[in-house]
């Protein structure tokens, strides 16, 4: 996995948000963007990391054992006010 320095907060937002929330649709709503928006940014997050974060299924994104591991420590440092546009 590549270092997630070189990930913009925005985007690192949006996985620790879909990480909790476990759906697009949630997250996007507490984000205040759309849906297509923050899929955009969550392939976007992933590319840089180099891997998948998520599992796809039926009923939403459940987080893969890399995504369990850095969601915490993303929630802990990550600003309440990074701006989503």
């Amino acid at each position: 996995m590549r270092n997630l320095n070189n990930i913009p907060l925005a985007s690192l937002r949006v996985v620790e948000a879909v990480a909790r929330h476990g759906t697009l649709a949630r997250a996007a709503l507490e984000l205040g963007v759309t849906s297509g928006a923050l899929s955009q940014r969550l392939t976007k997050a992933e590319t840089a990391l180099g891997q998948s974060l998520f599992i796809r299924t039926s009923t939403g994104l459940k987080p893969n054992k890399t995504c369990a591991e850095i969601a915490p420590r993303l929630k802990e440092r990550i600003p309440g006010n990074v701006i989503m546009s």
